[in-house]
């Protein structure tokens, strides 16, 4: 491996050219989940053990939580933390689909997934794909975090670009607590409903892409979003377009030609906008919002409106990239 890695544990279904000079005894690509889960050796217990005095007393309410395949001591915790095992976070990710990647890091500190999340096409050529990662610390430096990325975790560099990631809000966390099971239940199923959605997505976002908006079009949807009026707006309304504006004009140069001034594009620079607005509830994540909060009614009803100012039987093409439309 890569000299920047410290994996101790790891596995995965896909060949990377800059891991050849190390070897390839850790990718298995035509393996099912679970057979890389026990391949990544990653699928290891951990164990709460009580803590003694050298006079052989207890102490009451901390513990060591154990490495039980290596005997490795990963935190000290106090009584009511609640260990999730990496056995029990893989079948709950087993059932969104193909894992690509499964490691831990150091003696088992913390265990990651990657799954392939699938990707679509936007304009012309400008492709996108994404993946879900997943992160179990053991060492309580961090919460349990699930979040789609265009990357996936694969070495130390990932990872660590994974953990910068945790202060953006484009992730899902929970400490691990009597309910932890239950909240990733509840991610993992959001996750398979939006599977489901996929390709309908994906059609509706090349919709989006069909067509370019003029900037009082892109106003007048705006308004109907946030309540303004389109001959007397109110100050919120005129703040929330300026801002949206700024949103979308500072995004110019992170998209292709081809889907910049779009529908897409609009839709794009709304749901970034509701994600980080000021209204979201403390502690609630901005991908939260979006996937169970009034960031998900929000967005839906940005989407229909976009949509429904597209007239009928356009598709997305070069040619129809550089018409407008005013509504």
């Amino acid at each position: 491996m890569a000299a920047n890695m410290d994996l101790q544990m790891f596995a995965s279904k896909v060949k990377n050219p800059w891991w050849a000079l190390e070897g390839e005894n850790f990718v298995y690509p035509d393996v099912s989940n679970r057979e890389l889960f026990e391949l990544s050796k990653a699928d290891f217990p951990v164990e709460i053990i009580p803590i003694f005095k050298k006079t052989g007393e207890e102490i009451p309410g901390y513990f060591i939580l154990e490495n039980t395949r290596t005997g490795a001591a990963l935190r000290m915790a106090k009584s009511r933390f609640q260990a999730l095992q990496s056995e029990t976070l893989f079948e709950k990710l087993d059932q969104l689909g193909k894992i690509t990647d499964i490691g831990a890091i150091g003696q088992g500190e913390k265990v990651f997934f990657s799954l392939d999340a699938g990707q679509f096409e936007i304009g012309s050529g400008n492709t996108h794909k994404q993946f879900i990662n997943a992160v179990l610390p053991h060492d309580g430096t961090m919460k349990v975090t699930l979040g789609l990325g265009d990357f996936r975790i694969e070495c130390q560099n990932t990872f660590n670009l994974w953990k910068r990631s945790l202060d953006s809000t484009e992730i899902l966390a929970c400490k691990q607590t009597a309910n932890a099971e239950a909240k990733i239940d509840g991610w993992v199923k959001a996750f398979q409903e939006m599977q489901a959605e996929n390709e309908t997505l994906k059609e509706k976002f090349k919709r989006l892409a069909s067509m370019k908006f003029m900037p009082e079009s892109q106003a007048g949807i705006i308004g109907k979003l946030f309540g303004g009026d389109k001959d007397k707006p109110s100050t919120r309304s005129t703040n929330t377009q300026k801002m949206l504006a700024e949103i979308i004009g500072d995004n110019a140069s992170n998209v292709s030609q081809d889907v910049r001034g779009t529908g897409y594009d609009l839709f794009n620079g709304i749901t970034y906008f509701t994600s980080r607005g000021t209204n979201l509830k403390a502690g609630t994540s901005a991908l939260e919002s979006v996937m169970f909060g009034s960031g998900q009614k929000l967005a839906e009803t940005a989407l229909n409106l976009i949509l429904e100012s597209i007239p009928d039987g356009i598709i997305a093409s070069r040619e129809n990239l550089a018409r407008t439309i005013t509504v």
